[in-house]
Formats: structure tokens, C-alpha cells, sequence
């Protein structure tokens, strides 16, 4: 079962699809003979996450609503928070954002309540992600803010600058100069007192070049 999972993620380097699917559901066949709900879950994920990706929004489907019915009976909190998780993506992906927002919601609510931080911070940042694409930047502010805190409380420092390369990115695709600029200084201080690690500091200056451009349009 691990092996199998291991070489999907080969095959996924690759970009052989085949070898991927053909790993991935060698995996769910193994997890299914022996019974365990978490490992059975984590490859009904994985196939989920690479159908949607691939833009096959029915079959993922029916990958995260089976996990999602496993954590559901489980009773596991944590488990059935990345499954809302999931279900929110994709429905963001086939355009639904109001049930997306729904998903992540409960999906925050769950993670809260049994004090997953990690958890809550992807939450917070895909309700910010989601209230950015619809144009509501203040309301995006306030979730990729509250991101930021659980990572700087949890010293994910590295973590944190990369949410503020995110973060610039996506104001500098809506043409948000000052945000954008505001966002890249704050991943290059942290980077300089992280002793500005090369591939970092390679994003930022290349984010940094593309602002550049931008402003001399």
C-alpha cells in the first residue's frame, strides 16, 4: 500500500498519468482488503484531489463523498474536516461558492473545535482565497490575516512567508499595486530574518520582477 502510494508519487513527477492512476487505485485496493477507515480515506483523497485537478469533477466526486461518509461514521472530527475541505474545493472548482463557503465553513468549525491549528489556518485561507476571486478584499484580508496569526503563533515561519508570496501574487494578478508591494516586503523581512534561504528569496525576487513590469505598464 505504501509503495504503491510512493510510486504514484514517482509516476506524479513524471507526468505519466497512467502510472499514477494505476498506483493510486493499487493503493485503494489494498486499503480496501484491510479495512483501516484512515488509510482507506487518505488514497480516496488522493484520487479525489488528482480527478478534480484533472478537471474530472464527477469522479472526484465520488471519491470524496466515500471518504467523507467513512469519517462521517468514524465520528473523527479531524478527518471529517479535511473531507469538508475537500468537498469546498471542489465545488469552488465547478463554480458553486456559495456551497464552497458553506463546506469551509464546517470544515472551520471542526478543526476549532478540536484545536487543529493547521487546520484552521488552511480554512481561513481558503475562505480568503474564495471571498478574494469574488472580489471582496476586505472580508479576504481579514481570513489570510488570521492565517498569519496561527502561523506566526506556531513560529511557521517559513510557512508565513510563503502566504505572503500567495497573497501578493494574487493582488498583483488583480492589479493591486499597493497590496501586492505591502505583502512582498513583508515575505522579505521575514525571509532576512530567516537568513534569507535561497528558494525563497528566488520566489520573492522573481514576484519582485513581475510587479516591476506591471508598474511600468
Amino acid at each position: 500500500m505504501f509503495d504503491s502510494r510512493n510510486l504514484a508519487k514517482v509516476y506524479m513527477e513524471k507526468k505519466d498519468r497512467s502510472g499514477v492512476d494505476k498506483y493510486y487505485e493499487k493503493a485503494l485496493a489494498l486499503s480496501r482488503e484491510i479495512g483501516d477507515p484512515k488509510e482507506l480515506c487518505l488514497d480516496l483523497r488522493s484520487l479525489g484531489n488528482l480527478y478534480m485537478d484533472r478537471g474530472y469533477r464527477e469522479k472526484a466526486e465520488r471519491y470524496f463523498l466515500e471518504s467523507f461518509e467513512i469519517s462521517k461514521q468514524g465520528g473523527d472530527k479531524r478527518e471529517l474536516s479535511e473531507d469538508y475541505r475537500n468537498r469546498g474545493n471542489l465545488s469552488f472548482s465547478n463554480g458553486f461558492r456559495d456551497k464552497a463557503e458553506e463546506h469551509y465553513m464546517e470544515a472551520l468549525r471542526l478543526t476549532l473545535e478540536v484545536g487543529d491549528q493547521f487546520g484552521a489556518a488552511k480554512d481561513y485561507a481558503y475562505l480568503g482565497n474564495l471571498k478574494f476571486k469574488g472580489g471582496k478584499f476586505d472580508d479576504a484580508e481579514e481570513m489570510f490575516e488570521k492565517t498569519a496569526k496561527i502561523f506566526s503563533d506556531t513560529k511557521s515561519l517559513v510557512n508565513l512567508v510563503q502566504l505572503y508570496m500567495t497573497v501578493a501574487k494574487m493582488n498583483l494578478t488583480e492589479s493591486r499595486k499597493d497590496p501586492c508591494k505591502l505583502y512582498l516586503e513583508k515575505a522579505t523581512q521575514l525571509a532576512a530574518e530567516l537568513g534569507n534561504p535561497e528558494h525563497l528569496m528566488r520566489s520573492i525576487e522573481e514576484l519582485q520582477k513581475m510587479r516591476e513590469a506591471i508598474d511600468r505598464i
